[in-house]
């Protein structure tokens, strides 16, 4: 089910413990440049035709480089926690219930209720980062830059792919925070165009009794899914070498990117889309926009299938 903005008379008042998803929550108006036009023609006996006409430009302001810290209710795996999570997707859960869909991924084609953005799981060395950048580095290798880094002629390196997009210097944040990762790995770690939809729902939730928490009374909350399992290590016998060096977990990162421009890249057939093969370019490596980050450490599992083989009882199978 998808909606579109209600009031607040429309809205569905759920009992206590009910909760209820939805497919998206789409805006009136998508953040970015507008262009509203007026005319107004006037004629009578006598009266020579007149036309009037009036042109106004307005803006739809949206984060694009940076999301405010308040935009985010809860992320999961929470942040810098040891604990057992394989099989287990990280997701975020934003306060506004149509954040993931306030941008357009891409200016052509049906992609309006495509998300604008993806949830990325990374291993440590799959985020690229050089010695220059260590002072402005986050724990999750996320660099801080200017945001005209992302894109401009110059300010991104020619081995760099440049998204498809343009400055909008009237919104646009100066700063940003960025990660490098080659393309190889983008390619396949990134959601593609028609995958985005089943990685993002709206839930409807009823906030009675519960405690706040900063939690929003009216119980509407927007979730991002990330599409990649966390690294689990094998398992380590406890008191070993191996514990002793740390070895008896896993880091993992999420980064919260924008894919505004890389559309087309991501594309497999969607109406309106030109796809692009980035394996055939000369590009080495693509940036993207960190709108938020954290770490968590995976556990290995609590019952390994060899363990389990191990310790099956072969009598009961004669």
């Amino acid at each position: 089910m998808a909606l579109k903005e209600q009031t607040a008379e429309e809205q569905t008042k759920l009992k206590a413990g009910q909760i209820r998803f939805y497919d998206n929550y789409l805006p009136s108006l998508k953040a970015g440049p507008y262009s509203v036009s007026v005319e107004q023609s006037l004629e009578g006996d006598g009266v020579d035709p007149v036309c009037f006409k009036r042109q106004q430009e307005l803006i739809v302001s949206g984060p694009r480089f940076v999301l405010p810290a308040q935009e985010i209710h809860s992320v999961f795996p929470s942040p810098g926690i040891q604990a057992h999570y394989e099989g287990v997707l990280p997701q975020v859960i934003f306060r506004k219930r149509n954040l993931p869909w306030e941008r357009k991924v891409y200016d052509k084609g049906n992609t309006h209720s495509t998300p604008w953005m993806a949830l990325l799981l990374l291993e440590e060395d799959e985020i690229l980062t050089d010695n220059a950048t260590a002072d402005n580095q986050l724990r999750t290798k996320s660099v801080s830059r200017k945001s005209e880094a992302l894109f401009e002629s110059g300010a991104l390196p020619s081995n760099y792919l440049p998204p498809q997009m343009s400055a909008s210097p009237e919104t646009d944040e100066p700063n940003c925070y960025t990660i490098d990762l080659d393309k190889q790995t983008f390619l396949q770690l990134a959601p593609q165009l028609d995958e985005l939809p089943y990685l993002s729902h709206v839930r409807e939730v009823n906030t009675d009794g519960k405690e706040f928490l900063g939690m929003h009374a009216d119980g509407w909350f927007a979730v991002m899914l990330g599409n990649r399992l966390p690294k689990t290590p094998p398992e380590v016998a406890a008191g070993s070498q191996a514990a002793l060096e740390g070895q008896s977990f896993a880091r993992n990162i999420v980064h919260l990117v924008s894919l505004e421009g890389f559309a087309g890249y991501l594309a497999k057939k969607p109406e309106g889309v030109y796809r692009q093969n980035l394996s055939n370019t000369t590009y080495e490596y693509v940036r993207l926009a960190s709108l938020a980050s954290w770490e968590f450490y995976a556990k290995p599992p609590v019952e390994s299938f060899e363990k389990i083989m191990d310790q099956l009882c072969t009598e009961m199978l004669r």
